[in-house]
């Protein structure tokens, strides 16, 4: 059974000041943490994640063992 897996985001990096697209770090401890956003699976951790930010989602990690 897999359980949420709570992260620290790396860090956020915007290209420019009023940049609308950019690219998200998303690293987890322990690595391997399913990530999905607005519950479509987009990848595995560590990965970078091109983002619109004009559009607000929804992210969540899983990984076995790992509590809520």
């Amino acid at each position: 059974m897999k359980k949420i897996l709570f992260i620290m985001m790396a860090g956020m990096l915007l290209v420019g000041c009023v940049a609308k697209k950019g690219k998200i770090d998303i690293v987890s401890d322990p690595p391997g943490a399913t990530v999905y956003m607005d519950s479509i699976k987009v990848g595995v951790t560590p990965m970078t994640y091109n983002y619109n930010f004009e559009v607000s989602k929804t992210m969540r990690l899983e990984i076995n063992g790992y509590h809520p």
